[in-house]
């Protein structure tokens, strides 16, 4: 191993904020990679952060952002609370030069995102969004084929992603039911959509939407089972047109009937002596 690379023996430090998805992912993830390692644990709920800690073997834990925060053997954060309160979060840990890994939707509103952004770059940190798809190998190798121009011209992309998250009309009403907070598929399941075919075919000109919801009320068990309305879309259709003219047919529920249905057909035309189709 070479002398300029005892940077790949160190270990990242990494605190996990929020503890849903944080717990079921974010945590067993970054347990399980040989670089990272959890030091530190936020939930609101003290006792929770607590359990949460001793579960995980994690040293440090708190109810407030701003101990973990503080902590020198903190190098980067991982935020996966819900929606709403993304931004301010986001803002606290860049603040305190810390590295962000930061769930998504990331914030409620581009210009909120585009400022984060400005605001990592002048603190020298590094700031990303959890669009783990780009990392898959098929989706990998696809990127691969497309950029050596092996598969050819792009004619039309079909993409339907049908999962099952939100299908029970009794699961509870949450933030998720919430459009003001951030809920909803479009940003939940959409936003990995839009990620990966602007990372693989390029920047989007235009598109048109209907989003609906399905489920229009659902239980808070908090109120005493009091059914509350939902106004966070579950069901998404979309047509977009790429900047080159490629145009995408998009449909996205997580209200959908199991089992769970993800494909993505890309059609393509290439000359090989004379006329040929492929089709991914």
């Amino acid at each position: 191993m070479g002398k300029n690379l005892w940077w790949l023996y160190l270990k990242i430090g990494v605190a996990v904020v929020g503890t849903g998805f944080g717990q079921k992912i974010h945590i067993p993830g970054f347990l399980n990679h040989p670089r990272t390692e959890v030091v530190a644990v936020y939930n609101r709920d003290w006792e929770k952060a607590k359990a949460i800690a001793h579960t995980y073997n994690i040293p440090h834990y708190a109810n407030e952002l701003e101990p973990i925060l503080s902590l020198p053997e903190v190098d980067g954060v991982s935020i996966s609370t819900p929606p709403f309160l993304h931004y301010e979060m986001a803002k606290a840990v860049l603040a305190a030069r810390k590295h962000l890994l930061l769930e998504k939707p990331m914030t409620m509103n581009g210009s909120q995102i585009r400022e984060l952004y400005h605001f990592a770059r002048s603190q020298g940190v590094v700031a990303t969004a959890d669009f783990e798809f780009r990392f898959v190998p098929a989706w990998q190798l696809l990127a691969e084929y497309l950029e050596g121009g092996y598969v050819g011209k792009k004619r039309l992309i079909k993409i339907d992603w049908l999962v099952t998250s939100r299908a029970n009309p009794e699961r509870a009403w949450n933030w998720y039911s919430r459009k003001d907070m951030g809920g909803g598929a479009l940003g939940a399941v959409g936003s990995h959509v839009f990620d990966y075919i602007s990372w693989l075919f390029g920047p989007i000109k235009r598109l048109c939407s209907s989003l609906s919801c399905a489920v229009p009320q659902r239980p808070d068990p908090e109120a005493g089972g009091e059914l509350k309305p939902v106004d966070g879309e579950d069901t998404c259709l979309l047509l977009l047109e790429l900047a080159d003219g490629t145009p995408i047919s998009l449909t996205t529920t997580s209200g959908s009937i199991p089992p769970q249905v993800f494909h993505a057909d890309f059609y393509f035309y290439r000359y090989s002596r004379g006329l040929g189709r492929g089709r991914s």
